[in-house]
């Protein structure tokens, strides 16, 4: 399914990152800090002093929460971790994001957009190995009324007692 107004936006992303150096770039989006009025996520114990399933999917949640209902971009990037190498690649060939400016840039371009979005899960597992973390997910993914299937994959790392995104990779499986 072509999503062409997200398609354009990501378009003219990369032609803007083509253009001369000197113009004055967008805003910045700091990731890996939350805006105070976006509830922290991510914490760090279980009730039972463990690391739960429940703490990663709580950050999985919030990216698709503040991304596609709440359409805040800076809340949506305080929840990758500030790394140099974070990636968000989506369904679409122009939706490739390396590093910070990049992921707060198509994310900034998902929340502007006008398309009704929307994500549901049939299912997702989650996998903790120390500070890292990742979810397999599949589900389905609407746009503007039309539904297809979507899978995502997601890493996590945990720095300062909170999980933060790293890696996210969508796709419509055909």
């Amino acid at each position: 399914m072509i999503r062409s107004e997200l398609v354009a936006t990501a378009e003219a992303m990369a032609r803007a990152r083509a253009v001369d150096q000197q113009e004055e770039p967008p805003p910045r989006l700091v990731l890996g800090r939350q805006p105070a009025h976006v509830a922290r996520v991510g914490v760090v114990l279980g009730q039972d002093g463990r690391v739960t399933e429940n703490d990663v999917l709580a950050v999985f949640d919030a990216l698709f929460e503040q991304a596609t209902r709440a359409r805040d971009a800076n809340a949506a990037a305080a929840l990758f971790a500030p790394d140099p190498n974070v990636t968000m690649w989506g369904s679409e060939e122009p939706e490739q994001a390396v590093g910070p400016e990049a992921v707060g840039t198509l994310l900034a371009a998902i929340t502007a957009s006008e398309t009704s979005l929307g994500f549901s899960w049939n299912e997702r597992r989650v996998r903790i190995e120390g500070d890292v973390a990742w979810v397999n997910a599949a589900g389905s993914f609407t746009l503007d009324g039309a539904t297809s299937a979507y899978r995502v994959t997601a890493v996590f790392v945990r720095r300062d007692g909170r999980w933060l995104l790293h890696t996210f990779n969508g796709s419509e499986p055909s």
